[in-house]
């Protein structure tokens, strides 16, 4: 019998990994919540509603080094 493991550190649909893998559920399926990680996960959106291709991959540049900046100076205090 061949194992086959699929992991997933963010996603929270490993349901459906486990029937993408073919796996029972109820019996093969073993997944570990959010009081097993020692670091706390969190999941934000940033909109960037510039509809000039070059505009919006430098706004979302922009964006991304800013929020970089943001927790490197949360995470040094």
């Amino acid at each position: 019998m061949i194992r086959i493991v699929g992991l997933s550190a963010t996603l929270p649909n490993y349901i459906d990994i486990a029937l993408f893998l073919r796996v029972n559920p109820y019996t093969g399926l073993f997944f570990f919540d959010s009081q097993f990680r020692p670091v706390p996960l969190s999941m934000g959106f940033i909109g960037v509603k510039q509809t000039n291709p070059v505009r919006q991959q430098m706004d979302m540049n922009n964006v991304c080094y800013d929020k970089l900046i943001e927790r490197l100076f949360f995470i040094s205090k």
